[in-house]
């Protein structure tokens, strides 16, 4: 039998929202008009949104932010520009972080939005993190849509990663295992060596802005000392929190890659922002 654990219900403005949980919703869902994120009829403004976030969980309700996979031409047509002034600034790959609502408590986007991104802008290498249950079954579809490197993460398939391995290799794309924060970082041990790319999170995967876990530069360095033991010339990626004071404690622990989204997107001088990590 097919169980639906919660009432959802679309709420477009903050007064919806609110007639929505005080008539009974479970949850509701709404998004914000930048970038794709919209609902019906998205008047929704980030300042709104977090009052409506306060009112909802004021009454133990929840709010999903979602996007819609397929955005609007005048929607696909912003991310590349957003994405190109980032290239300009000097970043030197795109993290996209994909959510499934169920692996993570966000939902975000689908490949259809990275094969228009790809489309605009091919040459650009795309790292794509799938925080999602399956990666084996959408690994074929982000590599169509021009994915570069594809990482998974190993708490979703603990028994089977090595399968997931084979799938992302058999698309044709390079491929990355990310553990979340409370996962001992022994447990990638075993792959150093065998794929690409480590992503040691660094804050909760499944929301962008918050802020960076003291303990991250200690266990990057863990990850560092045993692939110098093991010889092997696997890549350490550390996302969460990143900023020009968190980004160079990372590199001096000895990180790879930096990602960094709020502290370069909401920044008044991006190319300052990279400037200084580069510099590190």
């Amino acid at each position: 039998m097919l169980q639906i654990p919660e009432l959802l219900a679309p709420a477009g403005d903050l007064e919806r929202l609110r007639y929505a949980i005080n008539y009974g919703a479970d949850a509701v869902y709404c998004g914000l008009p930048e970038f794709g994120m919209r609902s019906a009829p998205a008047n929704f403004t980030p300042e709104q949104l977090a009052e409506g976030v306060i009112y909802a969980h004021a009454r133990g309700r929840k709010v999903y932010l979602t996007m819609n996979t397929l955005p609007t031409n005048e929607e696909a047509d912003r991310l590349p520009e957003a994405i190109k002034a980032a290239a300009a600034a000097g970043v030197d790959a795109f993290h996209i972080d994909v959510m499934d609502g169920h692996f993570v408590p966000n939902i975000s986007y689908g490949a259809p939005v990275l094969k228009c991104l790809h489309a605009a802008m091919p040459d650009v290498y795309y790292d794509v993190h799938l925080m999602i249950s399956d990666p084996a079954r959408y690994a074929a579809d982000f590599a169509r849509a021009g994915a570069s490197l594809i990482t998974f993460h190993l708490e979703a398939v603990p028994d089977t990663a090595e399968e997931v391995i084979a799938a992302i290799r058999a698309a044709g794309c390079q491929v990355g295992i990310s553990i979340r924060p409370g996962t001992p970082v022994e447990a990638v041990f075993p792959y150093l060596g065998v794929v690409d790319l480590i992503l040691v999170m660094s804050v909760e995967p499944g929301f962008g802005g918050q802020k960076f876990l003291p303990t991250t530069p200690t266990r990057i360095a863990a990850i560092c000392a045993e692939r110098t033991r093991r010889g092997c010339d696997t890549l350490i990626e550390v996302d969460g929190g990143i900023n020009t004071e968190t980004g160079p404690l990372c590199i001096a622990a000895g990180v790879d890659w930096l990602v960094a989204g709020s502290s370069l997107f909401h920044a008044m001088d991006p190319a300052a922002v990279v400037n200084v990590l580069h510099s590190k």
